[in-house]
């Protein structure tokens, strides 16, 4: 257990958008956490329902604060949270999500003990629909390197061994000196990979805690955005987005995600359950246009063998 009276502060970032029902179970979780040097940044993004005033009667607590901003997206209130906090390490923690009790102080003890720029832990998946909640990992290296969390987070073939679910910034603690504000990047789609990928060139050790101590609430409007008309166009750019990011050591990385991706999208095309389109044709125009980059022989090797042969068919 970390000593109370050296326990470094840790800021935990709720982004909050019309999530009234959810909202103070997610701060109750908060409030309990046996890790007690922490301060909590609420960011209320443009909310219209009774969000901010749930969040007021937390301000009672002098850890908790409310920072207000226009809806301008998830990734614009991470990014107002992380300059209103003060602490030496950080965490973002969706507002209609729960931690374990002991999910703070599991993952400073874990940096604290490793020396690692950022902790993860695996999580439970909640299920609204039923209230099953089931676990979601398995034992993992307590260790690994950069380049095997970008095939972790990126959930590249191999990479399910390296850690926890993948592209994910909430089951995570950073060391604040490991982030920037330009790290956080608006897009439709892909918004934690992108942040992620931004900052893998300053990371030497990621630490992993098989044991789950998040709760992850799975909603039928939280994953009914891929129902949006151009969702998956603003996914593509999101892919492509995320190679600018990246930083010239781990652009294959990123690379081979865009490629995974495209992969994923085709099959309904080659079985005849879509007819092609315009989407289509900018799938083979991503192909086409990597096989042209001086990394992409790296790229398909990310792929592994299975995927490489389905993309050359």
């Amino acid at each position: 257990m970390v000593r109370e009276c050296t326990a470094p502060v840790v800021s935990i970032v709720v982004p909050i958008y019309n999530t009234e029902d959810y909202l103070e179970t997610c701060l109750n979780s908060i409030k309990c956490q046996t890790y007690k040097n922490i301060e909590v940044v609420l960011v209320n993004d443009g909310s219209y329902d009774d969000s901010e005033e749930i969040c007021k009667k937390y301000l009672t607590d002098s850890r908790f604060k409310l920072c207000y901003q226009e809806n301008s997206g998830l990734a614009k209130a991470r990014e107002l949270g992380f300059q209103n906090a003060k602490g030496e390490y950080i965490c973002f923690i969706d507002s209609d999500d729960k931690l374990t009790d002991q999910y703070v102080e599991k993952l400073v003890e874990s940096i604290l003990k490793t020396g690692a720029d950022i902790a993860q832990c695996a999580m439970f998946i909640w299920e609204e629909s039923t209230q099953i909640v089931r676990y979601a990992g398995k034992p993992f290296p307590t260790l690994i390197t950069p380049d095997q969390f970008g095939k972790q987070l990126l959930s590249l073939p191999g990479g399910e061994k390296y850690g926890p679910l993948g592209g994910f910034l909430y089951n995570k603690l950073y060391k604040r000196s490991m982030l920037k504000n330009q790290d956080f990047v608006h897009t439709t789609g892909a918004e934690d990979e992108i942040f992620l990928l931004s900052l893998i060139g300053r990371l030497r050790v990621i630490a992993n805690i098989s044991e789950p101590l998040y709760y992850y609430r799975r909603r039928m409007n939280r994953t009914g955005l891929s129902q949006r008309l151009g969702f998956q166009e603003s996914c593509l750019s999101s892919r492509k987005k995320a190679i600018e990011v990246t930083t010239d050591q781990f652009k294959p990385l990123a690379y081979a995600a865009l490629l995974n991706y495209v992969l994923i999208q085709i099959p309904p095309y080659l079985y005849g359950l879509k007819k092609p389109d315009l989407f289509l044709s900018h799938l083979l125009l991503e192909i086409s246009e990597i096989n042209k980059s001086p990394l992409s022989k790296l790229a398909f090797e990310y792929l592994g063998e299975a995927r490489r042969r389905k993309l050359t068919k």
